[in-house]
């Protein structure tokens, strides 16, 4: 008889009222058939205007929503919803960042703004230096701000030919593809990751002169005063959202690319001479070569210049003061903004082998199997430098030359 197939165990049920945000555990739950779990995924937060029309509400993908699969930061919050009230309470840290009602449209726009911002005085200390902040419809890019491509086309081509008859037979094979390949997720989120205001520490330090809110602006301050703040007793709510540290010129990293991206791909090709040089025995050698195309190389075309070139080069001392970070980039005007780098698909490789084989077959209870390769193999790095991080006509100021002789 057919084993029998194992039992199931419903060990624990889980809903997410709001889709990506806190699940909250279920001691029971009734089910009807072709319904989902009451409440579950009832709200969803939108991510940038997706066309979503309340009039008429049509299913989206879920892409167009935050969720915890991409946005890694909301397993950062806390929230917590009744149902009675219809009220969404968001922690952070131990305090509570928002709250609202989203049975109405005040309580769903005091959510939508917590969302919108992250934390305003985040926000406001980098518009402060005059960074301005737009959504991809503002900015005349697509919604997954790459635009597709349809134009890809891989052919394969392959042929083999036997020459001769007899002992001075031989076969000659050869082959040719080219192959698309899309480029991993992991570059995309750690090119990405860290674009202000995405990435920003909150910290209690109070030997921080810049936290002049903890200290009296001096340094050693911890050494010269009693503790106040013992670990374990009263440090729950110490680090304040409401101040922010380090935003200053220079120190923000900007990473983008362009909505138009050609797709990586590969030619391949292959030449294989064959003879036989015995009963169920053949030799074979083989050249094998590869090139592949659009591969990634983060430029970063607005890097600090090194100490020794700007002495070499301008004669002048390093700058110093609050805009001695932007003050050796090449733009130093660019509303405190330090390291712009663009991810582009300007990178190549190249790939030629040669192997050698010798093959018996099973015959009379022997076969064997020699084979020998070797390859020769080299690619472009991931990075592309400045002309600034070089002394003045080591390199050409054309990104393309540059690339070439470097890599």
């Amino acid at each position: 008889m057919p084993a029998a197939a194992p039992s199931a165990r419903i060990t624990g049920i889980y809903r997410y009222p709001v889709k990506g945000l806190t699940p909250e555990h279920l001691a029971r739950a009734e089910l009807s058939p072709g319904q989902t779990l009451l409440g579950d995924r009832r709200y969803a937060i939108e991510n940038g205007p997706s066309g979503f029309n309340p009039a008429e509400p049509k299913w989206l993908p879920k892409p167009h929503f935050l969720m915890l699969m991409r946005d890694e930061w909301l397993a950062g919050l806390r929230t917590r919803f009744d149902d009675a009230s219809n009220v969404l309470v968001i922690n952070y840290n131990g305090r509570i960042v928002a709250q609202g009602n989203l049975a109405t449209p005040e309580g769903r726009v005091t959510i939508e703004n917590f969302f919108a911002s992250t934390f305003p005085n985040l926000i406001s200390a980098y518009q402060s230096m005059g960074v301005k902040f737009e959504n991809t419809q503002q900015a005349n890019l697509p919604y997954d701000q790459v635009h597709s491509t349809w134009r890809d086309f891989g052919p394969r081509a392959g042929f083999a030919y036997r020459a001769f008859d007899g002992r001075s037979s031989f076969v000659i094979r050869g082959g040719y593809s080219i192959s698309y390949f899309p480029l991993a997720l992991v570059q995309w989120i750690d090119n990405n990751r860290q674009n202000f205001p995405l990435s920003q520490g909150y910290s209690y330090n109070p030997d921080n002169t810049a936290q002049t809110y903890l200290n009296d602006g001096l340094p050693n301050y911890m050494a010269r005063s009693v503790p106040t703040v013992i670990a374990g007793l009263n440090t729950a709510n110490i680090v304040s959202l409401a101040q922010v540290t380090g935003v200053t010129p220079g120190n923000n990293q900007l990473t983008y690319f362009s909505p138009n991206q050609p797709d990586s791909l590969t030619h391949t090709w292959n030449l294989t001479l064959e003879k036989e040089i015995s009963a169920n025995t053949v030799v074979r050698v083989r050249y094998i070569g590869s090139h592949s195309a659009n591969l990634s190389q983060n430029y970063n075309y607005n890097s600090a210049t090194p100490a020794y070139i700007w002495y070499a080069t301008t004669g002048l001392p390093v700058p110093t003061g609050a805009t001695s970070n932007i003050a050796t980039r090449p733009f130093d005007s660019t509303s405190g903004i330090g390291n712009i780098q663009e991810f582009m698909r300007t990178g190549w490789a190249n790939a030629n082998g040669f192997e050698a084989e010798v093959q018996r077959r099973f015959s009379k209870g022997i076969a064997y199997q020699w084979s020998y390769t070797m390859m020769n193999a080299f690619s472009t790095a991931t990075a592309v430098l400045a002309p600034n991080q070089y002394l003045s006509g080591l390199v050409p100021s054309d990104y393309d030359a540059r690339n070439a002789l470097l890599n």
